[in-house]
C-alpha cells in the first residue's frame, strides 16, 4: 500500500543517513498513514533519514485528516467507527450555533472516546486557530451540519483534505439523492463548489462501506 511514497535513493555500505525522496502525501483516512510519518519525523530528528525539509514538514503537520458533514453531529457511528479509523485525537465541531449551546457542548463531550481531544467552535475561530497552526501535529476529524460551512473554511485557508457526506436531514424544499442524505439547492451548489476547488468530495456513511463519488447521486 504505501511502496510508492516513500523511496530510498541510496544506502552506503549499509550504513546510515539514508536519504529519502520527497514524500507524496499518505492517504488521510488511512490507518497507518498517520504512524508512518511519525516514525519518519522521529528518524528525521535521530539523524537517521534525510528528507526534504519543505515537503516532510508540510505531511507531518497537516492537522486535518478528514471533514465529515453529519447533521448528528457526535453521535454513534462519528464516536465508535469513524473516529478510530480516521486516527483522530481530536474531534471538532465548527457550528456557529451549536457553539453557543452550553447543554448540547456538554452532552458531546460526555460522548467523546476517552484519550481524545474535543473542540467545539464557531468558523470564524476555527478559521483563526487553523491558520494559526494551532492543531498542527494534531490528527483532527472535524464534523460540520452544512456544505456552506465547508466552503466558508475553505475560502479562509483551512485545507481540507476530503469531505464526506454522512447524514443530511430531509426537509422542506429537499430531494433524497440517497439513504440518509436529502438536499435543497443551495447545499448541491455549495457541494460542487467544494469540488471545484479541488477538495474530494464523496459519499460514505460508515468506514467499512466503499466510497462514492459525488457526482454518483449529484450531476
Amino acid at each position: 500500500m504505501y511502496k510508492n511514497n516513500i523511496t530510498i535513493l541510496k544506502h552506503h555500505n549499509g550504513t546510515f543517513p539514508l536519504s529519502l525522496t520527497p514524500i507524496p502525501k499518505v492517504c488521510a483516512t488511512s490507518q497507518k498513514g498517520p504512524e508512518i510519518l511519525k516514525v519518519l519525523a522521529l528518524l528525521g530528528k535521530l539523524g537517521l533519514v534525510k528528507t526534504n525539509e519543505s515537503n516532510f514538514k508540510e505531511e507531518t503537520e497537516m492537522s486535518l485528516v478528514l471533514a465529515r458533514i453529519d447533521q448528528r453531529l457526535i453521535h454513534g457511528i462519528v464516536v465508535t467507527q469513524w473516529a478510530g479509523a480516521t486516527q483522530a485525537k481530536r474531534l471538532m465541531v465548527v457550528d456557529d450555533e451549536v457553539s453557543k449551546d452550553e447543554v448540547q457542548k456538554s452532552a458531546m463531550r460526555m460522548s467523546k472516546p476517552v484519550g481524545t481531544g474535543m473542540s467545539i467552535i464557531d468558523t470564524e475561530t476555527a478559521i483563526k486557530n487553523f491558520n494559526a497552526g494551532k492543531y498542527d501535529s494534531h490528527n483532527v476529524f472535524m464534523i460540520v451540519r452544512e456544505p456552506s460551512t465547508l466552503v466558508k473554511l475553505a475560502e479562509g485557508g483551512v485545507k481540507i483534505p476530503k469531505v464526506n457526506i454522512g447524514i443530511i436531514f430531509d426537509g422542506e424544499g429537499k430531494t433524497t439523492v440517497k439513504k440518509m442524505v436529502s438536499v435543497n439547492e443551495e447545499e448541491v451548489n455549495d457541494l460542487k463548489k467544494l469540488k471545484s476547488m479541488g477538495i474530494p468530495v464523496t459519499f460514505h456513511f460508515v468506514p467499512s462501506e466503499a466510497e462514492e463519488p459525488l457526482e454518483t447521486y449529484i450531476k
